[in-house]
């Protein structure tokens, strides 16, 4: 358990924590650190998935974590290279306040989720930027349409890997807007 007094977990804090099977994270926390959960292999249960006062989930925040299958990352600004990779999260819904999806060579921020089927960017997001590549690649399950009306740059290869649009996935159709400057 994670009190409400404290704002970040910083980087490395609970990397590698094999043991940790329950997280409950308090309601300060704004800033989940570069590889804080990294490796917390039995860590099944995560109340909420993200707080929303979660502002900023760092690199490989929780690489190869279980995650509860449904992620609601309200409050979210920025989400880092491999934040969310090698999990078995079934949906993700980001709010309206994120800004900045990172990713860096083979690490996508949203990458190589096994069983990611659906992810939804809120209606509300405005001005927000994909950097580098390899964004969401890797996600086989994940399908349908991808709404960026919210996005307005795509970085280099944020959508492919290996030059394959987003990675061998089910997804059929994705949406820009009008206002979209660089792709």
């Amino acid at each position: 358990v994670i009190p409400d007094l404290i704002s970040v977990l910083d980087s490395y804090c609970f990397y590698g924590c094999t043991g940790i099977t329950k997280l409950e994270l308090g309601k300060g926390v704004a800033n989940i650190a570069d590889h804080a959960f990294h490796g917390c292999t039995s860590l099944t249960g995560i109340e909420p998935c993200l707080p929303d006062t979660v502002t900023t989930l760092g690199g490989g925040a929780f690489q190869q974590c279980p995650m509860p299958p449904d992620c609601v990352m309200n409050g979210i600004v920025t989400i880092g290279s491999s934040a969310i990779r090698e999990t078995q999260v079934k949906s993700i819904y980001i709010g309206p306040t994120l800004k900045t999806l990172n990713a860096g060579y083979t690490n996508g921020a949203i990458s190589y989720n096994s069983e990611l089927t659906n992810i939804t960017f809120a209606a509300g997001i405005t001005n927000a930027v994909i950097y580098q590549e390899h964004s969401l690649c890797g996600n086989t399950k994940l399908g349908g349409t991808i709404d960026f009306s919210g996005f307005k740059a795509v970085g280099p290869s944020a959508l492919t890997s290996s030059g394959r649009p987003l990675d061998g996935s089910l997804v059929t159709s994705v949406i820009f807007s009008a206002t979209l400057t660089d792709i």
